[in-house]
């Protein structure tokens, strides 16, 4: 799972905040990162300074989200993720939301015009209404983490580099 608690607290966020739907025709590049398998429906996934996850997802996505063990909490809704979402955000009222925009990175760019509609829709006459801040930041240090897998592939492909130059350099004399 992502410790995403861990890069949040070395920004000014409260909470990350990826939206999604849809993942199989446009998906945001974060969600390889936040999920590793797609969505259907309208998506919230929340993640707090604190450590705690969230997920709000439509009912037919919830069983495989649970499944995946990556959320403290996972919420399936029906008609609309609107109430979840402010529950949410009532309880750890957060004073900066960083979600996927940027006018640099590609990357931290995800997040479509129509789902920032959706969202400032729901946040309309919240307190959290002015708190949306771009999640640039967050984006950058979590892409910058390596796992272990990609550490020993990195370590591979130098190796391979390094047998491939002295095959030439040792042919080349």
């Amino acid at each position: 799972a992502l410790a995403t608690g861990e890069i949040i607290v070395t920004t000014d966020a409260d909470c990350w905040m990826v939206i999604d739907k849809e993942s199989g025709v446009l998906s945001d590049p974060m969600m390889e990162f936040v999920l590793g398998m797609g969505i259907t429906w309208l998506s919230f996934f929340i993640f707090f300074k604190t450590g705690e996850k969230y997920a709000i997802v439509g009912n037919l996505d919830i069983e495989k989200i649970r499944a995946s063990a990556l959320f403290t909490n996972v919420y399936a809704y029906k008609g609309t993720p609107k109430d979840d979402l402010l529950h949410i955000l009532e309880k750890h009222d957060p004073n900066k939301i960083a979600i996927n925009y940027s006018t640099d990175s590609a990357m931290a760019d995800g997040l479509t015009y129509g789902k920032y509609l959706k969202l400032t829709e729901f946040l309309k006459d919240t307190r959290f209404a002015d708190r949306l801040v771009s999640a640039e930041s967050i984006v950058s240090k979590l892409r910058g983490r390596k796992s272990a897998e990609e550490i020993r592939r990195m370590k591979k492909a130098g190796d391979v580099t390094l047998e491939i130059y002295d095959m030439v350099t040792t042919n080349g004399k």
